[in-house]
């Protein structure tokens, strides 16, 4: 009779144990489904750009999860590229967002328009940077600019590389003279030569600086002939242009 009691015994035991195992795994598979995986995320992020004809390589953590949205996502451009992408849970419950950058591949045969749009583009920060940091190329991006942006931007990217920042910038902000430790190329005052293209042909006028610029940055200047004063940006000590690109020498 006692080793029937223990056999009993024995065998509540057991069941007892896969009871909490089977708990335990239930409950460990209900928590996985409250996230989303980073996998899971580069894959909507992909499948969603494919449609668009984008081929991309999301840039994610494969560590991170994410709080599962319970809607579905949305997708934007930044700086109205794909290359980086704001993913946006919009569920009042349960909102967040992150941005990825997606190393997308575009199909550009158009070369034409976008040399044309060049000169509407301005260089924007792709991520926070913190002040006293020296500027990287993959820290800027070109993108269009919206109107009335004012001066003291750039349109170069490389006009900026190896420059310090005296302030913080957040993403997706345009670089402005303002954030950087100064290194003025042309002073208030000084008399310079302005150069506008007109049919392949570039056209000089004299001209006075009407505030200090750095290279490549957007300044106001006045024509000495017309007494018109003019948004320029600047070439060097002694040249600015009337459109963004134009050799420097």
């Amino acid at each position: 009779m006692f080793k029937t009691a223990e056999k009993f015994f024995i065998l509540f035991i057991l069941l007892a144990s896969a009871t909490v195992s089977f708990s335990s795994s239930n409950l460990s598979l209900q928590n996985e489904k409250k996230f989303t995986s980073a996998k899971e995320l580069s894959e909507l992020l992909q499948n969603y750009l494919k449609n668009k004809g984008i081929e991309s390589y999301p840039s994610i953590d494969k560590n991170k999860k994410f709080k599962n949205c319970g809607q579905h996502l949305k997708f934007f451009p930044v700086f109205k590229s794909w290359t980086t992408v704001e993913i946006v849970c919009s569920n009042p419950d349960n909102s967040w967002n992150i941005f990825v950058r997606t190393r997308a591949n575009y199909d550009n045969n158009n070369t034409g328009n976008q040399e044309k749009s060049y000169e509407n583009k301005i260089v924007f920060s792709n991520k926070s940077l913190l002040k006293g940091h020296i500027i990287k190329k993959s820290d800027l991006e070109l993108a269009n600019a919206k109107k009335n942006v004012g001066p003291g931007i750039f349109n170069t990217i490389e006009d900026l590389v190896g420059r310090k920042l005296k302030q913080n910038v957040s993403l997706g902000f345009p670089i402005r003279s303002r954030h950087l430790h100064l290194e003025w190329v042309i002073n208030k005052g000084d008399k310079i030569d302005i150069i506008q293209s007109a049919g392949g042909i570039n056209i000089s006028a004299s001209g006075v600086a009407l505030e200090n610029g750095q290279k490549g940055e957007k300044i106001r200047v006045m024509n000495l002939s017309s007494e018109k004063n003019l948004v320029a940006w600047v070439i060097n000590e002694k040249k600015v242009s009337i459109k963004a690109k134009i050799n420097s020498n």
